[in-house]
């Protein structure tokens, strides 16, 4: 394995020279770090971006918020979500732009089915089976894989290659990143909202370290930002992503953080697919076809049946015996991590371009 130090450092570097947040979202920040923020002067920063303006109206006035009047004007967003809530609505709609260029259209099709799934599941987690405020963790799932993106862009077809290697087989992403780069890319987004200065409650919530997906929280009437990450991951690894396989772990899991059940997840996954569909619009994208999320899920319930009667010892040794049977395919990613491997190798010894100023995503 690469030791991390040297890749990750040139690439923290290279993010901060080339992606830089827009205006408007530093000024956000700078004014709500004031805890006398005069609620006027924020208004009138955000409206001298009318796009941005007028995706916080959009999204505040979709199903994902649920407000039972219509909102005109950022008065009346202020008013009904006070100044936090619109805060993270800023800094998620104003990422860089020159994250998304040069790259297929495939590739970033499938990056934001996958985000925007993660980032809606993150919120309904949070409203529904915690009953907490969803902002935060919303904004954490739209940013959580940013590193990947950064890779993508700094990596190109290795990476890319991956990705879809790891796709198909169901392997570790994080865990081949790791291995290949010495990092996994939620550290590398960590890196960039820390060098953003963002709320440090992101930062830290962003990045899953090793073995937190091991660590045996209990079930709490507070959520971790991070227990609800990774749930969301998993939802969107099995919506988005049409890994119905995960269901058992997504249920396992999520009966250990929040008292999770089979109902509760199929109430849940009901109206979360018009919500991303919604979100979609906002960002002005066209989403990839696929399956309706609640037939993923109703699929992903019948593979988990097929194997219900089964112990949960034969389940594991048996996922074990399949994980040894697929040798091509392990080999294949392996070939892929050495790939990548020296990909980084050259990404590091490149001269990155000089800084630009780049808006708000439109």
């Amino acid at each position: 394995m690469n030791h991390p130090a040297p890749h990750l450092d040139c690439l923290i570097a290279k993010a901060g020279q080339l992606y830089t947040l827009p205006a408007v979202a530093m000024q956000v920040l700078e004014l709500t770090g004031d805890p006398s923020v005069d609620t006027h002067a924020l208004k009138k920063c955000v409206e001298n971006d009318p796009a941005l303006t007028t995706k916080i109206l959009q999204v505040v006035n979709s199903s994902l918020f649920g407000l039972s009047g219509h909102v005109s004007d950022l008065n009346q967003a202020l008013a009904l979500l006070g100044i936090k809530p619109l805060k993270l609505l800023v800094l998620g709609f104003s990422l860089p732009t020159r994250f998304f260029q040069d790259i297929a259209g495939e590739v970033l099709s499938d990056y934001w089915r996958h985000t925007l799934t993660k980032a809606v599941a993150a919120r309904e987690i949070t409203e529904t089976l915690w009953r907490q405020a969803g902002d935060e963790a919303f904004i954490a799932g739209l940013l959580q894989d940013l590193g990947s993106l950064l890779l993508i862009q700094e990596l190109g077809e290795p990476y890319v290659e991956l990705l879809r290697k790891v796709r198909t087989e169901g392997a570790d992403l994080l865990g081949c990143e790791r291995r290949a780069l010495g990092f996994d890319h939620t550290t590398l987004t960590a890196a960039i909202l820390r060098r953003w200065r963002l709320p440090e409650v992101l930062s830290a919530a962003v990045e899953v370290g090793t073995g937190s997906r091991e660590a045996h929280w209990p079930a709490s009437q507070t959520p971790d930002l991070r227990q609800v990450l990774q749930l969301a991951e998993l939802v969107a690894r099995l919506l988005a992503d049409a890994e119905t396989g995960v269901l058992g772990e997504l249920l396992a899991t999520g009966r250990q953080f929040c008292s999770l059940t089979p109902a509760r997840l199929d109430d849940l996954v009901s109206t979360l697919g018009e919500k991303v569909r919604q979100l979609a619009d906002v960002f002005s994208l066209q989403l990839p076809g696929g399956a309706d999320y609640v037939d993923i899920l109703a699929r992903a319930h019948r593979r988990l049946a097929e194997v219900a009667s089964e112990a949960a010892a034969e389940m594991i040794a048996g996922r074990q015996h399949a994980e040894a049977a697929r040798g091509p395919a392990a080999e294949a990613i392996l070939e892929q991590i050495t790939s990548l491997c020296d990909a980084a190798a050259s990404a590091v010894q490149r001269t990155p371009a000089p800084a630009t100023t780049v808006a708000a995503i439109s």
